[in-house]
């Protein structure tokens, strides 16, 4: 572009490997029977038109030293390629799966990107060497990612875990890192957040809180992933904030909101950012996002792009307190969903998801136990 415009997409959460629940026939697997490619054929075009194409890597490109049995969120290293080939240039390993299969797991992915041109923001190769900001110079301007997950560490099963590699961030660690970026005379500081609660579909006011306070501070725009659903995108002082834009590619996306994902698209230029535009995709049953148009694309901009958002009296007490007891609902909807889903499809399960959902089953029990011996001592 002439003007010194680039054009930016972000999407939601990709993970390139297999959930516990779909061992042996998600989305690694199709890969696998199919092509390294096959999860982005929709998307690809429209993704390339953009100069700096941004997501969040919910995997490891490879399982480390864990057992085949216990490598989920684990894809194949082919898939480097294919996220290249499909416009990504830029990806945050910021999130509470990263560290699923390992140190070394997580290390093999950030030299398998690197190796197919992909930078990696938010991970290093220990807590002191996190590379926050990554910058990518295009066009006539200087981009600084930081990337962070405020969301706790997950693992799916009850074995020991790695210390972590991810940026932690809190508001002092980031608002540190903004002023460095703005040392380097970044013209667009873009933070990634992996944070609030799942399968909610809007943030929470802590988080409308943070996001103003790091606006005020300098970002320009923030990239939402974690819950995976979608939530609000809002316009705060000339900045954008897309608190989630849901899945993008993940395998247990199987209800309707889960399936729903956002491709944000904006041009940049000297820190404004113009041009916004919500493409909506949706999962269909090979895992793969398409482009959605018409009726059901209006439906979901007019619903992320409340003007009256986040409303009267957002930051009270009494909203907080309300937003938690529906986050605490959605949370065992979800689950209700997943055993529902379960029991539904025990004739497919591999042997690995047996044994998975028994370690699930007896690390509930096992921490249970745990309070109540902790509350009678």
């Amino acid at each position: 572009m002439s003007d010194g415009k680039l054009v930016l997409m972000a999407t939601g959460d990709i993970m390139l490997g297999e959930h516990p629940l779909y061992l042996r026939r998600g989305v690694k697997s199709i890969m696998e029977k199919e092509s390294p490619s096959f999860p982005f054929a929709h998307v690809a075009d429209t993704l390339k038109k953009a100069d700096v194409v941004f997501g969040n890597l919910e995997c490891s490109l490879s399982r480390g030293k864990v057992p085949e049995w216990r490598a989920v969120f684990s894809a194949l290293p082919g898939s480097a390629g294919a996220l290249r080939d499909a416009g990504f240039n830029v990806l945050s390993l910021a999130n509470n799966h990263i560290m699923e299969n390992g140190k070394q797991a997580v290390m093999d992915t950030m030299r398998i990107l690197e190796d197919h041109g992909i930078l990696c923001a938010g991970i290093g190769e220990d807590k002191h060497s996190v590379k926050n900001p990554v910058i990518v110079q295009l066009k006539q301007n200087k981009l600084a990612f930081l990337a962070y997950s405020l969301s706790p560490p997950f693992s799916s099963a009850p074995m020991p875990r790695a210390e972590d590699l991810y940026a932690r961030g809190g508001l002092a660690e980031i608002k540190r890192d903004i002023k460095v970026s703005k040392n380097m005379e970044a013209d667009v500081i873009i933070v990634s957040l992996h944070w609030g609660h799942e399968f909610i579909d809007s943030p929470s006011p802590r988080q409308v809180k943070l996001a103003h306070e790091l606006v005020d501070s300098g970002v320009n725009l923030i990239i939402g992933h974690h819950p995976h659903v979608l939530q609000a995108v809002e316009s705060y002082r000339g900045a954008v904030i897309a608190y989630s834009l849901g899945n993008f590619i993940f395998d247990i996306a199987r209800s309707h909101q889960t399936k729903e994902g956002l491709i944000l698209k904006c041009s940049l230029s000297r820190s404004q950012i113009s041009d916004v535009e919500l493409i909506p995709v949706t999962i269909n049953r090979h895992f793969q996002p398409e482009i959605v148009d018409g009726s059901q694309a209006d439906h979901i901009r007019n619903r992320l792009s409340n003007p009256n958002f986040p409303g009267e009296g957002w930051d009270s007490e009494q909203k907080q307190r309300q937003y938690d007891d529906a986050a605490l609902r959605a949370m065992r909807q979800a689950h209700r969903w997943l055993w529902m889903f379960v029991l539904r499809n025990l004739g497919s399960f591999s042997g690995p998801t047996f044994l998975f959902l028994g370690l699930k089953k007896l690390r509930r029990i096992a921490t249970g136990l745990a309070r109540v011996f902790r509350k009678s001592a």
